[in-house]
């Protein structure tokens, strides 16, 4: 990241006029000088480093209790944001704040530390549960363009409401990917996961300008 924004900063300086750049306190919080699409996954990143160990032990103590408290303020960061100018006004603030993805984030410890058999979790009713409202939801309000009123519009199809679809297909791919066969050709896309990240941040430069 940091070898990244140094380069970001110089293609900035040396190629863009200085209303295309930003320095500013939000490159603190990973806001590249010259942004690329994806930009606010890095400052969701940066945010998690510090409250994931603190979900992760109330999730161990109080699981059911912190499921709720992290829907309810998924809930209320969606309900209240229209409503904050600075959240409202600066779409960068609004999508790269943890309190949007805090209820993915104690989903994916419910999959992870729930049960040591995957299997088991196909019985639960609040999985199933979940993926029909998500499932409802993501035909609603993204094919047929409907909208929550109460909620910011432009990203109303990614909100804590559709969290369970992908809940759902990290399940299967946790179940079946490990039982494909290996051999060259999965060992290429396994290197190609493991780098993901370096990819996502290399790609950012291909859009800058």
């Amino acid at each position: 990241f940091l070898l990244i924004f140094i380069i970001s900063f110089f293609y900035g300086v040396l190629f863009l006029s200085e209303n295309k750049m930003y320095l500013g306190f939000m490159n603190l919080a990973g806001l590249m000088p010259v942004q690329g699409p994806g930009n606010y996954f890095v400052t969701i990143l940066l945010q998690c480093i510090f409250i994931f160990p603190i979900i992760f032990v109330s999730f161990r103590k109080y699981p059911n209790v912190t499921m709720f408290f992290c829907f309810i303020l998924s809930f209320t960061y969606e309900a209240i944001a229209p409503h904050i100018s600075i959240l409202s006004n600066n779409s960068y603030l609004y999508k790269s704040c943890i309190l949007r993805y805090i209820f993915a984030i104690v989903l994916g410890l419910w999959l992870l530390m729930g049960t040591g058999d995957l299997r088991e979790i196909f019985k639960r009713k609040f999985l199933w549960f979940g993926l029909i409202i998500s499932i409802f939801y993501i035909f609603v309000f993204s094919l047929w363009k409907y909208k929550i009123p109460f909620f910011a519009t432009s990203w109303q199809p990614q909100i804590f409401l559709s969290f369970f679809f992908p809940l759902f297909v990290c399940l299967l791919g946790m179940m079946w990917l490990p039982l494909i066969r290996k051999g060259k050709i999965v060992n290429v896309f396994l290197s190609i996961g493991k780098s993901s990240y370096h990819i996502f941040l290399v790609q950012m430069m291909f859009s800058w300008g």
